[in-house]
């Protein structure tokens, strides 16, 4: 969730993860285009998280911890 607006990610191969479904929770408004790739450092994510107060999102991998620097349009 990030300010109020719920992505959904998938696995394309072993160094690609791709966000490409989001739902607007106050609006209700679904999009099925996003096509937001994330090149990743393991194989696995187990878990992303967003800071809105640094505006980094974290990938939790296979131990690792790894940061990705984000705007939002």
């Amino acid at each position: 969730m990030v300010c109020g607006v719920l992505y959904a990610t998938r696995f394309l191969d072993k160094q690609t993860e791709e966000i490409f479904y989001s739902f607007d929770t106050e609006t209700g408004e679904e999009r099925y285009d996003l096509r937001i790739r994330i090149q990743k450092m393991q194989t696995n994510i187990q878990s992303l998280n967003y800071n809105p107060q640094d505006q980094m999102l974290y990938a939790y991998s296979d131990a690792y911890i790894v940061s990705y620097s984000t705007v939002f349009q």
